[in-house]
């Protein structure tokens, strides 16, 4: 009998590989970024980051209210998105990997 792989599985298994080869690495560069862009905000775990939701700021270091942070792959980066508008930054990318 064959098992289905769903996209949340392979999604799950993404967020392995990635925090498994990158962890401590990513967390250098997050706290670089909330170092430069949310010094009154502490980190989260890295799992948080890789959610749908990412994890809430209150607001940034320029005033914007509710912030969201969040590490996508492919490429491999960290996304600031400003919720009332939903606009976003690329705030740090990998470049090669």
């Amino acid at each position: 009998m064959n098992a289905k792989t769903t996209n949340a599985d392979k999604t799950f298994s993404g967020h392995k590989f990635i925090l498994s080869k990158y962890g401590n690495y990513l967390r250098e560069r997050l706290s670089s970024v909330y170092k430069n862009h949310f010094p009154f905000e502490e980190l989260s775990p890295l799992d948080n980051y890789l959610n749908d939701e990412g994890v809430y700021a209150e607001q940034d270091r320029s005033g914007n209210p509710r912030i969201s942070v969040h590490i996508k792959m492919n490429p491999l980066r960290i996304e600031v998105r400003e919720l009332a508008n939903q606009r976003k930054q690329v705030v740090w990318q990998m470049i090669g990997g």
